[in-house]
Order: structure tokens, then C-alpha cells, then sequence
């Protein structure tokens, strides 16, 4: 399950809003761009959590559509894939020439499309394909922040540093930003105490 807060988008930029000290204010269409490019990015690079799904390949092809995912979360990405098993042992990543070098003695799998992998050294069969989970892209400020509550704070810090940094204030655009990326490494350590293993990804 994703991560969400009891707080939407909408309330967080109407409070940033009433906060900031330039004219004039960011559109929301430039917070949404700004708060979704905040959510991508952190649960691609920090909260990376894991899912497991399986597929049929079909002459070493993985159509990564095929992957069933939760209302809440976005379609698996082939650059959301961190781990692929075949016939019980897990394979090698690599690019489409070592694929081409090594297989078939040794499977290579490596990235064909934005939502398609390919298995070198696999003709047909059930793969399985671990990836990393995010939330549906945002595409308005309605939908609720996909952070804990505790973490919100982090959004408006970034959300913050971004309008100052659009309105050339630079000083307080880099107070806002150092807060955020403070924020940010508290979080970064938050998920680490979550992921099994003690941190290991």
C-alpha cells in the first residue's frame, strides 16, 4: 500500500500560498508539476518498495502492462524493475551486447521500452520481476500527498524552495531547499529502519 497522508495537495499549496512573499504566486498547474515530480522521484529513490509479479515471456519479451497493480499505484515502468528470476535463479543484469556476448549460457536481462524488459538466453516461460512501487502520477492538487503525515512537511519545504527559486529569491529559496533536503534525509533513514534487512535494498 502507498504511503498517503490526511492531507491533500490542495490544502498543502493553499497554505504555502498564504505564506509566500512574491507575486506573482506559482499556477497550480506549476505546484502540480512540482509536487509530483516530489513524489516520483522519492518513491523511486527512497522508499523503494518492493513488489513481486509474474509474467509470461514470450520469446524472452516481459510486457511489464501485463503487471496488475493497485488503484493507488502507477503502471510498472521497465526502470521500476530492480530484480528478474528465471527457472529459479535470479539473472544477470546487463545491456542489450551482453545479452547478445553471454546468453544462452548465461541469461542477461536489460531494458527494450519504456514498460517492456527482455531476457536474453529466455524463450518462453514465467519470469519473476521484482520492482519498486510508486504512486499514480498526480495530475491534480485534489488527490491526498503520498507521504506519511509525519512527512508532509517535507513536501512544503520543497514545494516552498521551488516558488522561491522560480521568483529569482535566491536566499530563500536555499533556506527552503536545505530544509527539504534535511527533511529529506530523515525520511531517507525513517524508510531504512522499515526495509527488511535493516536497510539493505
Amino acid at each position: 500500500m502507498i504511503y498517503s497522508s490526511s492531507v491533500t495537495g490542495a490544502e498543502l499549496v493553499a497554505a504555502i500560498k498564504s505564506e509566500l512573499d512574491i507575486i506573482p504566486l506559482p499556477s497550480d498547474g506549476t505546484f502540480v508539476r512540482w509536487l509530483c515530480s516530489l513524489e516520483q522521484m522519492v518513491w523511486s529513490e527512497i522508499v523503494r518498495m518492493r513488489r513481486v509479479a509474474t509474467l509470461f515471456a514470450d520469446g524472452g519479451k516481459l510486457l511489464l502492462d501485463g503487471i496488475s497493480v493497485p488503484s493507488d499505484e502507477d503502471g510498472v515502468l521497465a526502470c521500476d524493475v530492480c530484480t528478474v528470476y528465471y527457472d529459479g535463479a535470479q539473472v544477470m543484469r546487463g545491456s542489450a551486447e551482453e545479452g547478445f556476448l553471454f546468453a544462452p549460457e548465461t541469461a542477461v536481462w536489460h531494458l527494450s521500452g519504456e514498460r517492456e524488459i527482455t531476457v536474453d538466453g529466455m524463450e518462453s516461460g514465467y519470469a519473476t520481476v521484482v520492482y519498486y512501487a510508486r504512486p499514480v502520477r498526480r495530475t491534480e492538487l485534489a488527490a491526498v500527498i503520498a507521504l506519511p503525515d509525519e512527512f508532509t512537511e517535507l513536501a512544503a519545504s520543497r514545494l516552498k524552495g521551488e516558488a522561491y527559486r522560480a521568483a529569482n529569491e535566491d536566499v530563500l529559496a536555499t533556506k527552503w531547499l536545505g530544509d527539504y533536503n534535511q527533511k529529506l534525509d530523515a525520511f531517507s533513514l525513517w524508510c531504512d529502519r522499515r526495509r527488511p534487512g535493516g536497510g539493505a535494498v
